[in-house]
């Protein structure tokens, strides 16, 4: 090589970097120790996938960017990712990674509903539409509030889906699907506790999330008599 010839390097190390994340994506479970069901065992952290701190708050969690953060994907991805394994674990964890994702919204709709004096007259109208976002497993639903409230909606919705992705994981709860929130429960394994794993994930965050915010004026929640 002549000398003072220089060897250019992509900026950042980027050739040394690629073989780390593949490793770091690649759906083997025994590189996983966060995994919900490891050969073939039912493992009792399944709360950590759809709220593991890392993160979809999806790995810190689903929900510290709820719907389109890049942690709430690589969540996302990584429940798929296991699902395309063909295995029972990969239905387990698409299945807490799914029941996770639809509690943030539906939390918040039942908390505009049943703590109105929490939340202006706009808050309470969409509130309702996420109803029907979170049994679709859209949970893109909690994004305005998370953005305006991320104090109190984040923590609440990461507990609720923690508990949710727990009881799924714990009952052997599995999903073949990997979207379709409640539209697809005909499908799913053990659908009761499926059921169950949800209203209790959804009630929780609810009621952490209306604990946690201060009730607000007549004149701002639009309640005055």
């Amino acid at each position: 090589m002549p000398r003072g010839r220089r060897i250019e390097r992509p900026c950042g190390g980027g050739q040394d970097r690629g073989p780390r994340l593949v490793a770091l994506q690649a759906p083997d479970e025994r590189r996983l120790p966060h995994a919900s069901v490891r050969g073939g065992r039912r493992h009792p952290h399944g709360h950590l996938v759809p709220a593991r701190p890392g993160w979809h708050g999806h790995e810190l969690v689903r929900h510290l960017d709820p719907g389109r953060g890049p942690f709430n994907k690589a969540a996302y991805v990584f429940g798929t990712a296991m699902l395309a394994d063909g295995s029972t674990s990969g239905q387990i964890i698409m299945a807490s990674v799914m029941v996770g994702g639809m509690v943030p919204p539906l939390a918040i709709a039942l908390s505009t509903t049943f703590f109105k004096n929490r939340w202006s007259a706009a808050d309470r109208k969409a509130g309702i539409v996420n109803y029907i976002m979170g049994l679709s497993f859209i949970t893109e639903g909690a994004i305005p509030y998370a953005a305006a409230d991320p104090g109190r909606v984040l923590p609440s919705c990461i507990v609720g889906s923690a508990i949710a992705g727990a009881i799924s994981a714990g009952f052997g709860c599995t999903s073949p699907a990997p979207h379709g929130g409640a539209w697809v429960i005909a499908v799913i394994g053990n659908p009761v506790m499926y059921l169950v794993a949800l209203a209790a994930g959804a009630v929780v965050a609810a009621l952490a999330l209306s604990f946690l915010k201060k009730p607000l004026a007549p004149e701002e929640s639009g309640l005055a008599k």
